[in-house]
């Protein structure tokens, strides 16, 4: 049996997150699960169709790893320009793992274990900051390897990574 005195002073915080800072980022899937919507669940009769695949990422990339990014792609929905949306999303992704090549992909079940580049944005949803995919990618935009590159050596360097301290009135982006 092993004995532990617990030190209130020294925990892992709030369990609070802040977002990740908008980049691209090497991912993988740790988890594809399809889940009805609210309006589905709520129709006895099963009229209403509703559902979605909720994907868990981890980031892999060395500064933020082990972080998680989640994403809700439609698959079934009232309204036929959501259900399209969520089509092209799945598209991207099977495109950027290499899935449906050979014939059908089994949703969720192949999306588990894939990896790839996540575009991620950040999103404000009651009042709160989170990130959001913006795109599935295949590989790191060469521009921006380049420039995380030059971040991470800024930063080791000690200096201020770019586009920290910006004012409002410079509307470029930190990347």
């Amino acid at each position: 049996m092993a004995e532990f005195t617990p030190d209130p002073e020294n925990t892992s915080g709030d369990g609070e997150f802040s977002p990740l800072p908008a980049g691209v980022y090497k991912c993988y899937c740790i988890q594809a699960d399809e889940k009805q919507t609210k309006a589905a669940q709520a129709d006895p009769s099963g009229n209403t169709k509703g559902s979605y695949f909720n994907l868990r990422w981890e980031v892999l990339d060395e500064q933020f790893q082990g972080r998680l990014v989640f994403s809700m792609i439609t698959w079934e929905n009232q309204s036929d320009k959501a259900q399209d949306i969520g089509r092209q999303q799945l598209n991207s992704i099977c495109k950027a793992a290499n899935l449906g090549a050979n014939g059908k992909v089994n949703l969720p079940e192949d999306l588990v274990n894939v990896e790839m580049y996540l575009r991620i944005g950040t999103k404000t949803f009651d009042g709160k900051k989170d990130n959001e995919v913006k795109a599935y990618l295949t590989e790191a935009p060469a521009a921006h390897t380049q420039r995380q590159a030059a971040r991470a050596a800024r930063t080791a360097m000690g200096a201020a990574p770019v586009g920290v301290g910006r004012s409002k009135d410079n509307d470029e982006p930190p990347f």
